[in-house]
């Protein structure tokens, strides 16, 4: 129940003046059925992210496993997208939690490898929603 819960934390969608935030939990076909999603988000979803994954995948693990070569990440960048992640510091003998902000530049060029050294945990996807209105396929 608390897995459950955990992850439920971590899906939601809010929509401020500039920007839409998504939780990175969501997988693709969730976000496919929610009603708080655009009709454009989702027809991007659909004509775009879907050739690289599968709707099964949450935008966690596509975000962390993205690479360059990936049309998911050109129309990211289009919408410039950033990643609110957290990664650990360590002060004397504890560890720290600092939250920071990625475009989707920054998040792809680290490899895989490099973001589990890091043990950067992604936590939302924002979107802005000038580029998204601007978006043509």
């Amino acid at each position: 129940m608390a897995d459950n819960q955990q992850y439920q934390d971590f899906k939601y969608v809010i929509a401020d003046l500039s920007r839409i935030h998504i939780g990175s939990r969501y997988t693709y076909e969730e976000l496919l059925r929610s009603e708080d999603i655009s009709f454009k988000l989702r027809m991007i979803i659909r004509q775009w992210f879907l050739r690289d994954v599968t709707p099964e995948t949450t935008l966690e693990s596509h975000l962390y496993y993205m690479e360059t070569s990936e049309i998911s990440y050109e129309v990211l960048c289009q919408l410039k997208a950033r990643v609110r992640l957290t990664h650990p510091v360590r002060k004397g003998g504890s560890v720290l939690y600092k939250e920071k902000i990625l475009g989707i530049q920054e998040l792809a060029s680290l490899s895989p490898a490099e973001k589990k050294r890091q043990g950067l945990q992604l936590a939302e996807l924002q979107l802005s929603k000038l580029a998204l209105m601007q978006f043509s396929s």
